[in-house]
């Protein structure tokens, strides 16, 4: 993982919120470098880290779009589903994610089609 995604989500644990200048900085690593397999489980970790807390709406907004266009490319679903289950719990927003993949004409294998 990149120095910067690294010190950021050291920050961010550390912090226990997301603000949106941080979603920004985010962004545009993203933009930069690419979206690949480190910065999608990034973005699923901070999501379990920040659960059940309230996200800043543009966290929501680079959580879904990022992991939509990312599991667009590829069959990724058995990547996506241990990544999914890693902390024993399905949260709101990971749902929204899965329902924008299906949104998109994504065939969600049925156990996470059962989320949504």
């Amino acid at each position: 993982m990149r120095e910067e995604l690294s010190d950021l989500k050291r920050h961010i644990y550390e912090d226990g919120s997301i603000s949106d200048g941080e979603v920004k900085l985010l962004k545009d690593v993203f933009a930069r470098y690419g979206l690949g397999e480190d910065e999608a489980g990034l973005l699923l970790d901070l999501n379990t880290v920040l659960s059940g807390e309230d996200h800043a709406a543009s966290f929501e907004a680079l959580f879904i779009d990022s992991l939509v266009a990312y599991l667009s490319e590829g069959e990724r679903w058995d990547w996506l589903r241990s990544r999914l289950l890693k902390d024993g719990t399905v949260d709101a927003l990971e749902r929204r994610m899965l329902a924008a993949c299906r949104d998109k004409g994504l065939a969600l294998p049925a156990d996470l089609a059962g989320f949504v």
